[in-house]
């Protein structure tokens, strides 16, 4: 009965003041970004409330293996087995469990049909504890990745890539949130992240350099941690990394919470220019380090777990975006300086100029239609390249 009084005064409180910053947005000058729409600076106010009460609140994102509306797009993908696992990932509390994930726009069935291409397999953000990986949350961002990452049809580009010369297809992985109600702290959705990707190279045979990873906020946090995984044991595992990796918005600094967060994005004139704000950055913390609590191996965790600080050599090329004027701008500047001072120089950092946290995922939602399709389609040149 709190839980619901707690929605319903938040609601109630929200939509009070929606008026109120209707008004105070109704001049472009006194907007957080002077540039954006009255309906951009409302919907990420809203966004902002909206996540700030899931993480009040604890809520949970049920999870379900069955194929429901996503049909035959939808696949099971199994938990890998021990001997896939090494260091990090061989953990007696946690282990690899059944996931799913969601093809766009449809199954792969045969790698040797000439329609397949490259593959992304893309990992979604939501700080560990909110999001899927059907339709209502991926599509917009499968959608994206499909279509602007390739040339325009008009475009008379045969450069070919080190992957393959287009994207056909994608896969949105659904992993175990470390939210309720599975509470699955570090490292399960690494091990899930691990688990898809060895479904692809094994079971339908995809060549690994014909693999694009993807990965959206606390999704980009896995996407490095599988690439930190497959440069110490890759070798070992005959894992070979994939053909590139693309990072979103990438949450770099877990470890800090919401101490990695740049103040005047969530508290500059306007009412700040983001949407990710600390309340809900603490609750994705707090859920997915609850892994790392005790002693012992905690040190060789944190790196998987929490990137910044932990520079390494990437076994592929990467590609790194940020909002310019997200909160978590600072902290991804400041990896990638370590990144090319320890062994990966040529990681290229695209600023998307006056969007906030992780478009790829809510740019639709948000109305920044227009700079997410150039933004993706940024990486796709450097894809092409």
């Amino acid at each position: 009965p709190l839980r619901g009084l707690y929605v319903l005064l938040t609601a109630l409180t929200t939509l009070a003041r929606l008026p109120i910053w209707t008004l105070l947005y109704a001049l472009p000058a006194t907007r957080p970004v002077r540039t954006w729409t009255l309906s951009q600076t409302l919907r990420v106010r809203l966004l902002r409330a909206l996540l700030e009460c899931y993480a009040a609140l604890d809520l949970r994102t049920p999870l379900s293996l069955d194929a429901g509306a996503e049909g035959e797009r939808w696949e099971r993908v199994p938990g890998v087995g021990e001997g896939w696992l090494r260091g990090v990932l061989r953990d007696e509390r946690v282990r690899p469990e059944a996931v799913g994930g969601t093809w766009f726009p449809a199954p792969v069935k045969n790698d040797d049909d000439d329609d397949v291409g490259a593959v992304v397999l893309h990992v979604h953000g939501g700080a560990f504890t909110i999001g899927t990986g059907r339709d209502a949350a991926a599509s917009s961002a499968a959608t994206a990745l499909l279509t602007h990452l390739n040339p325009p049809p008009s475009s008379s580009s045969s450069n070919p890539s080190t992957y393959s010369p287009r994207i056909t297809h994608v896969l949105t992985l659904q992993y175990r949130l470390a939210s309720r109600p599975t509470h699955a702290p570090f490292p399960a959705a690494l091990q899930d992240t691990l688990s898809a990707y060895v479904h692809l190279t094994q079971t339908h045979a995809i060549p690994a350099a014909r693999i694009v990873l993807s990965g959206d906020s606390a999704g980009a946090t896995l996407v490095l941690g599988l690439l930190r995984y497959l440069a110490e044991y890759g070798a070992e595992l005959d894992l070979a990394p994939p053909g590139a990796a693309l990072l979103w918005s990438p949450w770099v600094d877990v470890a800090a919470g919401e101490g990695a967060l740049d103040r005047g994005a969530l508290a500059g004139a306007g009412g700040g220019t983001d949407y990710c704000g600390e309340g809900f950055v603490a609750w994705g913390r707090g859920a997915w380090l609850r892994g790392l609590e005790g002693t012992g191996a905690q040190d060789e965790r944190l790196p998987y777990a929490s990137p910044a600080g932990y520079a390494f050599k990437s076994p592929s090329p990467l590609f790194v975006q940020v909002g310019a004027v997200e909160a978590l701008r600072p902290s991804v500047v400041r990896w990638v300086g370590q990144m090319r001072e320890q062994g990966t120089p040529t990681i290229p950092l695209s600023v998307t100029p006056n969007v906030p946290h992780d478009i790829l995922m809510a740019g639709m939602g948000l109305a920044f239609k227009a700079e997410l399709a150039d933004m993706v389609a940024v990486a796709g040149e450097w894809l092409r390249g």
